[in-house]
Parts: C-alpha cells; sequence; structure tokens
C-alpha cells in the first residue's frame, strides 16, 4: 500500500523523547507534569526522517506551554540544525494519564508548524500507558488542512518505527523509575534492606501531593461557603448556627488528622536522614522541606477555621439574647 506522506524515526529522537516524558511522569513520588521539544530532521522522499529530540520544558499535570525563551531558543535550534542540512520538522509533547490526542490548544499550537511547512507533524506521548500496544500511548499527526485554522482536524500518519520499541519504551520506564527513587539500575542482595526503607521514605511523596490538595481544596470551601454564609448568618436561624459550627467541628478535625499523618511521616524522614545515605539524602531532605511547607499551610487552616468559630459563636449568642419575633398584629391584640 502505498502512502502519499511518510514519516521514518531513528531509535536516538524515541529514546530522547520517551525519557524526557518519563522524568516527569512519575506518579510514585507525585510527579506528573507534561513536557514538550522539538524534532529535529531532514525531508525523504514523500515525507521526513527524525533524525534528533530536543527536550525543551515541562509544564503542570494537563498543559505545557511555549514560553519566549523556547521561541528565542527554536531559532538557535533552527540555524544550528540549518547547518547540518536539517530542520525543525515538527514538536513532541506528553500527555501523563490522559491517552494520546491532538487537544484543540495542540492544533493551535502545531498550526505555528504545519502552517509554514506541510511536512511538520506532531507526536505525543503517554508514558503511563506503555503497552504492546503502540498506539495507545505514542501518536503521530498531521493536521487535514491547515487553511482550516483552529477548525483543523488532526489525522494519523504513517510512521516507520524502530523494532521492538515496546521492549525499548519498558526498559527506559523501569530505569526511570529507579533513577527517580534515587536507586542503582540494579540491586544486590546485600543491598535490598538498605534501599527497601528508602524507597518506603520517598514513596510518601505522593501521599504529600495528595495531602497538599485536600488542604488547599479545604481552604478553598472554608473561604467560599463557609464565609458565605456567615455573611448571611444575620438572617439564619440558630439551627442554622449550629449547623456552620458543626461543619466547622469536622472540617477541624480533618486537619487535626492531617497534622497527626504528617507528624508521622516528618519523623520517619527525620529517622532515614540521620541513617540514610549520601545518594539519597537530597530527595530525602526535599521530602523534609514540603511537609514542613504542609504543616505550616495546616497551622494557617486552623487558625482561620479558629476566627471563623468564634464569629459564629458570637452570632449564636446574639440570637440568644435577640428579642423573640412577632408574628402579625400588636401586643394588645394577642392579649
Amino acid at each position: 500500500m502505498q502512502h502519499e506522506f511518510g514519516v521514518k524515526i531513528n531509535n536516538w529522537p524515541l529514546v530522547d523523547m520517551i525519557l524526557h516524558s518519563l522524568r516527569f511522569a512519575q506518579p510514585s513520588i507525585g510527579l506528573k507534569k507534561e513536557v514538550h521539544g522539538f524534532l529535529i530532521g531532514r525531508n525523504i522522499e514523500k515525507g521526513i526522517v527524525v533524525e534528533e529530540a530536543v527536550p525543551m520544558r515541562h509544564g503542570t499535570e494537563t498543559s505545557v506551554q511555549f514560553t519566549d525563551e523556547d521561541y528565542v531558543s527554536a531559532a538557535e535550534i533552527g540555524e544550528s540544525a540549518a547547518r547540518k542540512g536539517q530542520y525543525i520538522v515538527g514538536w513532541y509533547h506528553s500527555h501523563p494519564g490522559l491517552s494520546v490526542f491532538m487537544s484543540s490548544m495542540d492544533v493551535e499550537t502545531h498550526l505555528g508548524y504545519q502552517g509554514p511547512n506541510p511536512k511538520c507533524i506532531a507526536i505525543v506521548i503517554d508514558p503511563l500507558k506503555i503497552s504492546p500496544d503502540i498506539r495507545q500511548w505514542i501518536g503521530f499527526f498531521k493536521l487535514d488542512d491547515p487553511k482550516k485554522g483552529i477548525n483543523a482536524k488532526s489525522v494519523d500518519v504513517e510512521v516507520e518505527l524502530p523494532a521492538h520499541l515496546t521492549t525499548i519504551a519498558y526498559t527506559l520506564s523501569r530505569i526511570s523509575e529507579k533513577y527517580a527513587h534515587g536507586q542503582p539500575l540494579i540491586i544486590e542482595k546485600s543491598e535490598e534492606t538498605t534501599y527497601k526503607r528508602h524507597e518506603s521514605i520517598l514513596h510518601t511523596a505522593g501521599f504529600l501531593q495528595t495531602v497538599k490538595k485536600s488542604i488547599e481544596e479545604t481552604f478553598s470551601q472554608v473561604t467560599s461557603k463557609l464565609s458565605l454564609e456567615i455573611s448571611e448568618s444575620k438572617r439564619a436561624s440558630k439551627a442554622d448556627s449550629l449547623e456552620i459550627v458543626r461543619q466547622l467541628s469536622a472540617i477541624k478535625s480533618n486537619t487535626q488528622e492531617i497534622a497527626k499523618h504528617l507528624s508521622i511521616i516528618q519523623n520517619t524522614v527525620s529517622r532515614g536522614i540521620e541513617d540514610g545515605n549520601e545518594r539519597l539524602m537530597e530527595k530525602i531532605l526535599g521530602s523534609e522541606k514540603n511537609i514542613n511547607v504542609l504543616m505550616q499551610q495546616n497551622l494557617t487552616m486552623n487558625q482561620l477555621l479558629e476566627n471563623i468559630n468564634e464569629e459564629v459563636l458570637i452570632l449564636l449568642e446574639r440570637q440568644e439574647k435577640a428579642p423573640p419575633e412577632t408574628k402579625g398584629g400588636n401586643l394588645d391584640e394577642r392579649k
């Protein structure tokens, strides 16, 4: 079967793209961020060959954006490639855990590539879904018609890939996880106890990320919902006010539970620092810094809850002292 356009990708750019994606996709230590980079190559008959991948930047869990600095770098990279008879033939980015597709923002970004050069491609990688089915974790795209602008649709591109790509990807995934946990590529029997202990310490980073989100969400709930209820509490009944106090107590109980878990983790990390080896020291110290920040956030939220609780109790006291409401008529009529 003949194709009008095709892409060939050499081994090393694939290795670099996969490694870049995996470096920032390690959920076990609370790390899951998108990355992007440039593809360098040259024209071949009816298509292009990708010969290099240039890792550029990482972003958040759901996006990564080009900066002014990246565009300056792109000019320098383009000049360097031109001296070797190459050019920027496209770009790549990752979707950790989100699957392989071109979002509307990706389409808009790719217009800047394929508009000037119809041969440019986009590669999307999901490093958390590596499997024998290659199309589940890496995709190769072009736009059907760049003239449509943001209404253009992404289409699959025929690609010639190296043999055993999935095996390569699995191997890189394992190596990346070892690196993320500060472990050697292979652990000898005599080292098992040491590295298992430190691995359990480093796994707390994922839990820390969850706790951080929990604290931020609780802050948001307290400052939005409860502050609104407080502002309207003059019209609230005594039962409504008591419900506010109940909610505050529940939230305070949750934050105290979080503080207790953080203290346990901090003690564990401290013991790990005392017994740790130099190769893991930097990562463990980083975990302790994260815990200290979370502890401070927890203290701040507890103070906020105390302040709101005091306001509600004052309002309750006022309601107790306020004269009962009259329901129609005057005093003489009710006698």
